[in-house]
């Protein structure tokens, strides 16, 4: 199940902490690209620093990313991870994101024994 969250929630939520930003590729055969990050919070953008290698290339190729925040314990949704898509541009060496739409999603159910 997921909880729809506001995207103007999003800066003050991703504050102080970190996540996977994933980056998906235009060839059908190429994997996505993913780095663990943390954002800067920019008004109601958030900014990566992916370095000047393949994310950078792949985010500047791109319109569209996810960012992935891990649950951290903590409050009603400490369980839930935060599911960011958004668009993307690329600003020197710094990829900025505007999140377009947020869920969190429930808790990953036990593993197979």
């Amino acid at each position: 199940m997921s909880i729809v969250v506001d995207v103007t929630d999003v800066p003050g939520l991703v504050r102080d902490r970190w996540g996977f930003l994933v980056i998906g590729a235009d060839d059908p055969g190429a994997s996505p690209k993913v780095l663990s990050l943390r954002p800067a919070v920019r008004n109601t953008e958030l900014a990566f620093d992916v370095g000047s290698g393949g994310m950078w290339r792949r985010a500047d190729a791109a319109s569209v990313a996810t960012f992935v925040v891990a649950p951290d314990g903590v409050g009603e949704f400490g369980e839930y991870s935060l599911i960011i898509d958004g668009s993307i541009d690329t600003m020197g060496d710094v990829v900025s994101f505007t999140p377009t739409a947020a869920v969190w999603h429930r808790p990953a159910p036990p593993a197979p024994s």
